[in-house]
């Protein structure tokens, strides 16, 4: 794109067990992201877009939701991540 100036993608999985036993649900979110890199520093900025998800059961054992888990999880989330060497 530029000098230093990179583009991509990104890709996030969250899974949830409860009590390290039971898979309760999981999302997936993949977006765009530009990174920038010199010596003294880098910096990525993205924007991921929930696609999927196992929204899992309610306590009755019914369904939660319709292929997202938007209760506890955003549809669209800004990261931002920055580094400096030491």
């Amino acid at each position: 794109m530029a000098p230093r100036v990179f583009l991509g993608g990104e890709f996030r999985n969250h899974n949830e067990y409860g009590n390290f036993t039971h898979h309760e649900h999981s999302v997936y979110w993949a977006g765009p992201v530009v990174h920038y890199a010199d010596q003294h520093l880098w910096a990525t900025l993205g924007l991921l877009r929930q696609f999927a998800g196992d929204p899992g059961h309610d306590e009755d054992g019914n369904d939660i939701g319709n292929r997202l888990f938007l209760r506890s999880h955003e549809r669209n989330e800004l990261t931002f991540k920055l580094g400096i060497p030491l």
